[in-house]
Parts: C-alpha cells; sequence; structure tokens
C-alpha cells in the first residue's frame, strides 16, 4: 500500500495528520482535539510514523515530517477540489472543463468558498450588472477570455481611464472589437495579447469570475464562479499570467486587423 493510499485509508489518519501539520502537540492534547477512540487515534499515530509522515519530537511532541506536510497539502487540496465540486455539482456537470489547462484543473481546491452568480427570469441581467460592479470597482484587471460582451467591454474602457488594465482575447473577440466604429486599440491601456484561453477568468485584487463553455462549446456570460479568497485570487493570477506570457501583443498584428 502506497502512502497516499495509506492515509486515504483511515479518516482518523487523515485528521491526525492534518492536526499535526497544523501544530505539533503531545499525545493527550492530540486524543482531546481528534473526535475518534483513543485506540483509534494510536493506531493512526504509529501507522504515520512508520510511513515517515511523523515523528515523536522534543518533550514527547508529535509532529510532521517533510513527506508529512506535503502529504498533508495534497489531503487537504483534494478535500477542498471535492467541496467546489460537489457544492456547484450541476454547473461542472453541464459545463466542459476541457479548455482548462491541467495543472489549473489540478488546483481547482483554489476555488472553495466560491459563489455561482445566475441571472433569475425575473433578473435576467444580475450576473451582467455584478460582472459590471466587480469591474468597475478594481484598480487592477485582468481578464483572459474567447467571448465579447458589449457591457463588459464597456465597463473596461471606462475603469482603463484610471486602473490597470490587460487583456487576453480571442481571435473573434479582437475581431468584434474591430469591427466597431468607435475600435481604438491602445497598447499601453488596456494592454491587450492575442490568445485563446478557452475558459473566461477575470481577476482583480479583490475578486475572481470564472466561467467554462458549456458541453457543446458555446459560453454562457450569464454563469460564473464567483471566489475572494487569497488562494483564488493566487489561482486567477496564475491563470491569467500563463497565458499572457505566450500571447500576441495586438499591436504586432498584421495593420488590416487594427485601428
Amino acid at each position: 500500500m502506497g502512502v497516499f493510499d495509506a492515509v486515504f485509508a483511515s479518516s482518523v489518519r487523515q485528521t491526525v495528520l492534518a492536526e499535526l501539520s497544523e501544530r505539533p502537540r503531545q499525545r493527550r492534547d492530540l486524543l482531546d482535539d481528534v473526535d475518534a477512540s483513543k485506540s483509534a487515534v494510536y493506531n493512526a499515530l504509529n501507522e504515520l510514523r512508520d510511513r515517515d509522515l511523523l515523528r515523536e519530537g522534543r518533550s514527547r511532541r508529535w509532529e510532521t515530517t517533510g513527506l508529512g506536510d506535503l502529504v498533508a497539502d495534497y489531503v487537504a487540496d483534494r478535500e477542498r477540489a471535492g467541496e467546489v465540486l460537489s457544492t456547484h455539482a450541476e454547473y461542472w456537470a453541464t459545463h466542459d472543463p476541457e479548455a482548462l489547462p491541467e495543472p489549473f484543473r489540478a488546483s481547482l481546491g483554489a476555488l472553495a468558498g466560491a459563489e455561482l452568480l445566475e441571472s433569475p427570469t425575473s433578473e435576467p441581467f444580475r450576473v451582467v450588472s455584478q460582472v459590471v460592479d466587480v469591474i468597475e470597482r478594481a484598480d487592477r484587471v485582468a481578464l483572459a477570455t474567447p467571448i465579447y460582451h458589449d457591457r463588459y467591454a464597456a465597463a473596461l474602457e471606462r475603469t482603463a481611464a484610471d486602473a490597470d488594465v490587460r487583456l487576453v482575447l480571442a481571435p473573434s473577440v479582437v475581431e468584434e472589437v474591430d469591427g466597431r466604429e468607435d475600435a481604438d486599440w491602445d497598447a499601453v491601456d488596456p494592454a491587450v495579447r492575442v490568445a485563446d484561453p478557452g475558459v473566461t477568468v477575470l481577476v482583480t485584487d479583490e475578486a475572481l469570475l470564472f466561467a467554462l463553455p458549456r458541453e457543446d462549446g458555446t459560453h454562457d456570460p450569464e454563469e460564473k464562479l464567483l471566489a475572494r479568497s487569497d488562494r483564488a485570487l493566487d489561482w486567477g493570477h496564475r491563470f491569467f499570467e500563463h497565458h499572457w506570457r505566450t500571447a500576441t501583443p495586438v499591436e504586432a498584428l498584421e495593420p488590416t486587423a487594427q485601428h
């Protein structure tokens, strides 16, 4: 049995490992903190020690090893991912994560605590208004998206006057904006690069908005996940930078594609 199999085979082992990864403590204190029988906690300590995940250190305090810390982090992230997927199961069941790069699929636990934004029939533009509010409140905006939306575009243009705005847009979005009579690309404000991120990620200093395409490949601008945790913001910034680094600056496109 591998180290992960050994940990996941017992909820008590998972709990003991998580508790000790937060802070070392003596066995008697651990017994007070873990909701399990004395024998179950003792067995978990011995099993985790035999797997080199724990050791009994100074003052008879049990603590995690380096390996134990890494496994505890993995267990915690898997629990967060389970929370994300189960809390909004219908959303994940009706949308396609295929366009999401593997490292970001593997770290969806960062979105734990996210709220699902939806527009009821009685208020069809609720999500649009919420997204516009996030954009207009921001001092910094980073947006990667394969779709165009008039109200979002207008909000980004207004925000760019006072905020740092960077955009990674799909070629079809660039064409859509170029087709407008008032199109006026500015290489600095906002800074625009061209690539197809497949999914929409908008991240500011305070909020992350995330949207997958539907199963049929179409994009629904009315349904998004909103998260505000530091972990989610870091995930969003890393996603944006992942695409920004390899995207083509809009000013480097053929002159016929610019105004």
